[in-house]
């Protein structure tokens, strides 16, 4: 299982990025192996409108099963449910590594 976190660069320390669809890139993180990579966001301040959108077909493409996001817009939303993408929340968290272990701490099974 893939799961993407919209980070601002590449790497643990990276701060997570407040805006999904125009987020940099995604940190994608292989909950089986531990491995990561980072994918820039093709999306990023390109589109005057459906940013949220794009970044959404591109976790498609990529098989991601979760986000997890600070913000992530209603179109969004929908998008990433009918995709089958569950989206979790995340409140204060700063950096990737925060968002991993806040989620890791939520899902103590994986």
């Amino acid at each position: 299982m893939t799961i993407a976190i919209p980070a601002r660069g590449e790497g643990w320390d990276a701060e997570v990025d407040d805006r999904f669809g125009r987020a940099k890139g995604f940190l994608l993180v292989d909950n089986d192996s531990g491995a990561t990579r980072f994918v820039q966001n093709a999306s990023h301040g390109d589109a005057d409108h459906g940013a949220g959108i794009g970044a959404v077909q591109l976790l498609v493409n990529l098989g991601i099963h979760t986000l997890l996001a600070n913000r992530v817009g209603p179109k969004a939303a929908d998008a990433l449910a009918a995709a089958g993408i569950l989206c979790f929340p995340l409140a204060a968290q700063r950096t990737v590594a925060e968002a991993w272990q806040a989620y890791t701490h939520e899902n103590p099974t994986l």
